[in-house]
């Protein structure tokens, strides 16, 4: 399926250990540099939107994507797009893209796993690290994705480092009941400014009838928590 010149997507029907038949959409986009007019820009996001939208809720939708731009991490509980990993660096090309994947609600798979590094590529003259390439799945779909993360041990004719996902394989996917969500206060979001920025803030508006160590307890429950999933490395 073409969807431009810079999107290509196929349809894979597999069938799982019960012999279940599910369908799954892989996508491969390549996004212009982050220098690139915004014309330019847009007119890829909309044929990636055409692509989104194409694909039925039936369908697990799998994005392959070089974003040439920064989304950085999660940076309050409200994102549902990024996950506390990864690295924090965003431009404003990563701005705008983090806001299209959450108005087509995707999210970034690599960035709720632990990793040693994610970095998929590295400036030649700088020498800084940005994590450019991305699997992104619906939000629906992330407990379906086993582990995202660079693969450095397959060498490849270019620049990026290849990124693989695992996922599961099944029509249906079993849910645990009576096990109520529970949430995980990340410190390691202070490090973000922007996060610490929102914590401080939350602090002050707290109810001051509160002690301080209860308003630290609410400021930091509603800017640093994430969602506690029963496999290791999910939104923490």
């Amino acid at each position: 399926m073409y969807f431009g010149p810079r999107i290509i997507a196929v349809k894979f029907k597999l069938l799982d250990c019960k012999n279940r038949e599910m369908v799954v959409r892989f996508v491969s986009a390549y996004a212009p540099v982050s220098t690139s007019a915004q014309k330019v820009r847009n007119e890829y996001l909309d044929e990636l939107q055409k692509c989104i939208i194409s694909c039925s809720d039936e369908e697990v939708l799998i994005i392959g994507t070089d974003a040439n731009a920064s989304m950085g991490t999660r940076t309050s509980a409200t994102d549902h797009v990024l996950g506390p990993y990864g690295i924090s660096k965003q431009n404003v090309a990563g701005h705008l893209f983090r806001d299209f994947c959450e108005t087509m609600n995707l999210c970034s798979a690599a960035t709720f796993f632990t990793k040693r590094s994610y970095t998929t590529w590295r400036h030649m003259r700088s020498k800084f690290h940005y994590q450019l390439d991305h699997f992104l799945v619906r939000r629906m779909h992330l407990n379906r994705v086993v582990d995202a993360c660079v693969y450095g041990a397959l060498v490849l004719d270019s620049d990026h480092t290849p990124i693989r996902m695992k996922l599961r394989v099944a029509r249906n996917l079993k849910h645990k009941a009576g096990r109520p969500a529970t949430l995980r206060v990340n410190r390691g979001l202070l490090k973000c400014p922007t996060a610490h920025s929102y914590f401080l803030n939350a602090v002050e508006k707290a109810d001051p009838s509160l002690s301080l160590p209860e308003r630290v307890r609410c400021a930091a429950k509603a800017t640093l928590s994430a969602s506690d999933r029963a496999q290791p490395g999910w939104f923490q």
